[in-house]
């Protein structure tokens, strides 16, 4: 049991992994579902299942760590839906460096409503 959350996003590589680094990153990311993409150079991260995935951040940047080592540069981002309404944030790998945002739900100005 845990606290579920929709991941749904992408990291772009700047050239496309060896077989050996593939797997290495696999390795890196095995707490969240992951899917290469044909050309090899984008990693789909999450389907938008829930999971629980609570060391995203620990995980992101031993990925970050393993790039620098490898030569690789990565930028993406990630969608994500908490269980609980509105637990709803973003995860954006840039510049060597992990972010998250959370959304604000902002009412608009309230209008009459006719009979």
């Amino acid at each position: 049991m845990g606290y579920y959350t929709n991941f749904n996003g992408s990291v772009s590589f700047d050239k496309s992994p060896s077989i050996v680094d593939a797997k290495v990153i696999e390795e890196i990311l095995d707490n969240i579902d992951i899917d290469w993409s044909e050309d090899g150079v984008t990693l789909e991260i999450g389907n938008g299942e829930p999971r629980t995935w609570y060391d995203w951040s620990k995980d992101l940047y031993k990925l970050i760590a393993f790039c620098e080592t490898a030569g690789y540069k990565i930028v993406g981002e990630i969608e994500c839906l908490g269980e609980e309404n509105p637990d709803i944030w973003a995860i954006k790998v840039e510049n060597n460096k992990v972010y998250s945002a959370t959304a604000s739900i902002i009412m608009n100005e309230f209008t009459e409503v006719k009979r």
